[in-house]
């Protein structure tokens, strides 16, 4: 089962079952959650259950909300969502603009980005506390690496300024800005950037996911992705 975000015609996580019709992935609807007026999300990840946390950045459809959420304003938080209960705030889970989000295997810990204090936090689920923090340059999404004990983000190292230069950028051409990939272990966040690029072919990287032999990276502008051998 795959949950994604979706802004398109309305803002809502959407399900889908990934199968495979011989040699052929198939991706096949199942649902989705549509999410009150205010909400704006940024990530999302699933619960065993069947339900989901998400970051939610800032009130949407709110320019003033995205200015103060961009000037650090604690505006955003994690949102819960299950069957029958609907949507919640997440305790403890308020920050300056809330970007990717993981969970721990065991679903007692939230690993969330929060973009414009710089920090990655590991939050206690249970008790809305957080336990254990990382300081680190416009931390984006997580991911787990492939060893199950550590985490590696993706982390902006420009200014807002030039961030915001790359939303004019054609699409058939990629945002250049430097970004570093993060190795953070899950237990006391203590971490090394592992790998850091500027420029061509792919800049400003939002997510690195490793598969395999290679890091796998997205970027938020831009035509294509990016492959790094890893190990490194």
């Amino acid at each position: 089962q795959l949950l994604v975000v979706n802004h398109g015609g309305r803002e809502s996580v959407e399900y889908f079952e990934l199968s495979e019709a011989g040699d052929k992935p198939v991706l096949t609807w199942r649902g989705c959650v549509v999410m009150p007026e205010e909400i704006h999300l940024n990530d999302v990840v699933n619960m065993n259950s069947g339900g989901f946390w998400a970051t939610h950045m800032y009130p949407r459809n709110s320019g003033v909300a995205m200015i103060r959420g961009l000037l650090g304003a604690e505006i955003g938080h994690v949102v819960q969502w299950q069957e029958g209960m609907g949507l919640t705030e997440v305790a403890g889970s308020k920050g300056a603009f809330p970007n990717g989000i993981e969970k721990s295997l065991d679903e007692k810990f939230l690993f969330v980005n929060h973009y414009i204090s710089g920090q990655t936090i590991k939050l206690e689920i249970e008790t809305g506390k957080t336990v254990a923090r990382r300081s680190h340059s416009s931390p984006d999404n997580i991911a787990w690496d492939k060893d199950g004990e550590h985490l590696i983000v993706a982390s902006h190292t420009a200014g807002i300024a030039e961030m915001l230069s790359c939303q004019e950028i054609g699409k058939n051409e990629n945002c250049p800005i430097q970004f570093d990939l993060v190795r953070v272990n899950a237990g006391d966040m203590q971490g090394e950037v592992i790998f850091s690029h500027k420029g061509s072919p792919l800049g400003a990287a939002t997510v690195g996911l490793a598969v395999g032999d290679y890091i796998y990276l997205g970027t938020f502008s831009g035509n294509r992705l990016g492959r790094i051998s890893y190990p490194l």
